[in-house]
């Protein structure tokens, strides 16, 4: 089974404007070596609704903003001896996200695998 993966807003255009140029479902899955069924579903969408992008992902929301996840790196790179509470007080400092540490057999963020970073927002900690 090859691995699927979401059309580019080019290759959605290029089944929208095969289709405009009066080509069936088929013929412009053959042309572009794409599956009918998603050909079909693209057409589908394009004229009930008007739309080519998909339709929006769920999903949690990041803990940081990209700006803290900068200063974050920043932070943990200037001083790369710093323990790990050093580094959580040095952030806490900018006034940003508050974060805490936390032990245990918890998963860390993807980015940050030393540090476990809860957002006190998100805890109800006002």
């Amino acid at each position: 089974m090859t691995q699927r993966r979401e059309l580019t807003d080019f290759e959605r255009g290029m089944v929208i404007g095969l289709h405009k140029g009066n080509h069936g479902a088929s013929e412009i899955a053959r042309i572009l070596e794409m599956r009918r069924e998603t050909c079909r579903d693209i057409i589908k969408r394009f004229c009930e609704e008007g739309l080519t992008k998909p339709a929006p992902r769920s999903g949690r929301p990041p803990l940081l903003t990209e700006r803290e996840e900068r200063t974050l790196i920043r932070i943990t790179k200037d001083d790369r001896h710093d323990s790990l509470q050093q580094i959580t007080d040095k952030f806490n400092d900018f006034g940003l996200t508050p974060i805490s540490t936390t032990e245990g057999g918890q998963k860390s963020p993807p980015y940050y695998p030393f540090l476990q970073i809860i957002v006190t927002s998100l805890i109800g900690d006002s």
